[in-house]
């Protein structure tokens, strides 16, 4: 039998400041820490953890040291913690408060192995402060190509916070992955497992050059995809349990109930 390997996926905790302050109407500091309690019961066993972007609300440094012993005190930090930016996120104090490193504008993407698989993390946020959009620079793309020029035995997944497929939410498709062509090209007969996003706050699942596409719930609060023209929240937290097996992966989307009991 083929070795599966098994993950989770958080994305858009949105962490603020203080804890009990509300992103909205929604604590998402308990959100985060319902759906850390969940993981530490279930029965699968992930090999390491992954975080879709928009780590945090306000993006500050202390917001991002405050994440950080969130996610140990979870449970999460025991195993592989891989994150990715979103556009909620600002990166030099990313870098010093969950990092640990110097202040840095550069973009954040990187190459990680874990459990067999290679994870090409990529930096979507825009450089325009105030556009919740996404973009990939030219710099960005090309080392994904180059990395993508030699197949990894084990399978290859990119991570992108914005998603490079339309939802039925026109205003969230008016802020998602820009020029999603080029990611294409990129991807396209490359050995790429799947492309995991968030920012949409909702599971949604598609394809891109015939590779899946799968977002993940928000652990903060979710967006109901049944309303087209406005995003609508609503209360709620969930994650992807995402599995590679034989050089395919499967996405299940789990939600935490709002009582534990």
């Amino acid at each position: 039998m083929a070795e599966t390997v098994t993950f989770v996926q958080l994305s858009d905790p949105h962490l603020m400041p203080e804890p009990g302050e509300r992103f909205r109407e929604w604590d998402t500091d308990a959100g985060l820490r319902r759906v850390l309690a969940h993981l530490r019961g279930i029965a699968l066993r992930p090999a390491f953890v992954l975080v879709s972007g928009d780590l945090t609300h306000d993006g500050t440094a202390a917001t991002y040291r405050r994440l950080r012993r969130v996610l140990a005190e979870g449970g999460a930090a025991d195993r592989p913690l891989f994150v990715a930016i979103g556009n909620h996120d600002r990166r030099a104090p990313f870098r010093e408060g969950f990092l640990g490193e110097q202040p840095s504008e550069a973009r954040y993407y990187y190459r990680a192995e874990a459990a067999g698989l290679r994870l090409l993390v990529l930096d979507s946020r825009h450089d325009a402060p105030t556009d919740d959009g996404g973009d990939l620079d030219d710099a960005q793309l090309a080392w994904l190509e180059r990395e993508l020029a030699a197949r990894h035995a084990g399978g290859t997944l990119v991570v992108v916070h914005h998603p490079p497929i339309p939802c039925p939410v026109e205003k969230l498709n008016a802020i998602a992955l820009a020029r999603p062509e080029r990611l294409a090209r990129a991807i396209d007969g490359r050995g790429v497992v799947g492309v995991l996003c968030g920012h949409i706050h909702f599971a949604h699942a598609g394809a891109l050059a015939g590779v899946p596409v799968a977002t993940a719930p928000a652990t903060s609060a979710l967006i109901d995809p049944g309303t087209p023209d406005q995003p609508r929240f609503v209360a709620g937290a969930g994650f992807n349990l995402v599995q590679v097996r034989d050089g395919r992966m499967t996405v299940s989307p789990l939600l935490v109930p709002l009582d534990p009991a």
